[in-house]
């Protein structure tokens, strides 16, 4: 039939897929070699272990290379400090080569964008690069594009995701994405509580955050001002009835994306305690509520949207909460064991003269729900939880009162 060639022309097998992203992200232009290992020399201490040289490498792509137009190829990409998020990760996967790590270049299909169909050939399954690289022991999953993600991490929308591998001969085959344990990214939380004989309650909480509770609280603090810091600090206060007084705050490793963020507040409440002659009445203020109390509503009827946990997530709160020796707990702190299909919800708790010791735990597991089921989940984790302890009662010796 005469007319026109078509402008495109579709592939017909994954291998003509791999072809075509290998022409692109494996096009590095002349005289790549010398300035890679130049390059390399200045960002890798060759006797680290492999490992280490991963997390070299991509703590480098990140703080240099900033993603914007596309480059001609890899070698203007290194030169300019600037390319796509497609050229940006073949960058790291030539710096690792030359580094002497395994690597294979990705393509990955997110897991919202639902079902992976390899009947259906086309490249517009798999939207986003990454460079899987491989050492002794451990498979490690790039994004180096995305300034501050640790290189240890997988995002949720990527875990248990499907991708494509491809090489510098085209594509490879399909492989399925890790996910990571639960405890990997698990969110620590420790209370220091400090009642005065006059109801003066002071605070010292530590958060410690992994994966992308700590990229993104990173990300929240990037860039602002010290006032502004100050405030989005106090954002994060469990506690939240009234004003805190004596507020301070500090991010402990805030420039090292590979380790854990560590997020301690400190400050004093003055109208939670009750003392009278016979007893104290201590409201919690949502003190000792599950950690993660604050990210759900309670309202049910505004519910509409069905539930979508997509990974296992672990949150363990230890507390320590020391009164007055003078003073005797009246309320009862039983243990908490309870299940359903969203998780556990754990407590236990040790008392003794002057001090309350306990642990809370929330586990949930990854899971989808209509909405109709959320009150359920609320058993987990909110104010229908078994952890949630609106109110403490101690009673007064006779010497105190």
């Amino acid at each position: 039939v005469g007319g026109r060639p078509p402008l495109y022309v579709a592939p017909d097998t994954w291998e003509e897929v791999g072809e075509r992203v290998k022409d692109y992200a494996f096009k590095r232009g002349g005289l790549f070699s010398d300035p890679i290992r130049k390059k390399l020399a200045d960002i890798v201490d060759v006797s680290v272990s492999d490992s280490a040289k991963v997390a070299q490498i991509s703590s480098w792509v990140q703080s240099n290379i900033e993603v914007g137009d596309e480059a001609r190829n890899l070698g203007d990409v290194l030169k300019t400090g600037e390319g796509d998020a497609f050229q940006i990760t073949g960058l790291t996967q030539a710096l690792l080569d030359e580094a002497g790590v395994q690597t294979s270049f990705l393509m990955i299909h997110p897991a919202y964008e639902g079902y992976f169909d390899e009947t259906f050939v086309h490249l517009g399954q798999f939207s986003d690069p990454a460079v899987l690289a491989r050492v002794p022991g451990q498979d490690y999953i790039l994004f180096p594009y995305v300034d501050g993600l640790p290189f240890s991490y997988i995002p949720e929308p990527y875990q248990g995701a499907s991708a494509m591998r491809i090489n510098d001969k085209g594509f490879e085959d399909f492989i399925t994405l890790p996910v990571p344990r639960a405890q990997t990214y698990a969110t620590d939380v420790r209370y220091m509580i400090r009642i005065d004989e006059d109801g003066i309650i002071q605070v010292d909480e530590t958060a410690t955050l992994r994966g992308f509770a700590a990229f993104a609280m990173r990300q929240r603090f990037e860039d602002l001002k010290d006032d502004e810091r100050d405030a989005e600090a106090r954002e994060l206060l469990t506690y939240t009835e009234t004003e805190v007084d004596d507020f301070s705050y500090e991010l402990i490793d805030e420039g090292d994306a590979n380790v854990p963020l560590k997020v301690r507040l400190r400050y004093s409440i003055d109208d939670l305690v009750t003392v009278t002659p016979e007893e104290v009445i201590f409201q919690t203020g949502g003190l000792l509520s599950p950690a993660s109390l604050k990210s759900f509503s309670v309202d049910l009827r505004e519910r509409v949207l069905p539930i979508r946990i997509y990974n296992d997530e672990l949150t363990s709160k230890r507390l320590s909460i020391e009164f007055p020796s003078s003073w005797t707990l009246a309320t009862p702190l039983d243990g908490v064991d309870e299940r359903n299909r969203f998780g556990q919800a754990f407590a236990s708790y040790t008392v003794t003269p002057g001090q309350i010791v306990g642990l809370q735990r929330v586990r949930l597991n990854a899971s989808e729900a209509p909405s109709s089921e959320y009150g359920t989940l609320l058993e987990i984790t909110g104010a229908g939880s078994k952890l949630h302890v609106p109110t403490l009662i101690f009673a007064l010796s006779d010497e105190a009162s």
